[in-house]
C-alpha cells in the first residue's frame, strides 16, 4: 500500500497523514485516534 492511499480507518485522510504515525510508537491524542489506529493496524497485519 502507498502512503498516499487512502487509511482504512475510515478518516479520508492518507494513511501517512493518520494512522502511520501511531504506528511509530506516537500515542495517539483521543479514545477514537487509537481505536481507528488499532483498526487499521489488524488490516495491516501489524
Amino acid at each position: 500500500m502507498k502512503k498516499t492511499n487512502l487509511c482504512p480507518c475510515g478518516s479520508q485522510k492518507p494513511y501517512e497523514n493518520c494512522c502511520e504515525p501511531y504506528h511509530k510508537n506516537h500515542n495517539a491524542p483521543t479514545c477514537e485516534a487509537l481505536m481507528r489506529s488499532r483498526y487499521s493496524a489488524f488490516v495491516f497485519g501489524l
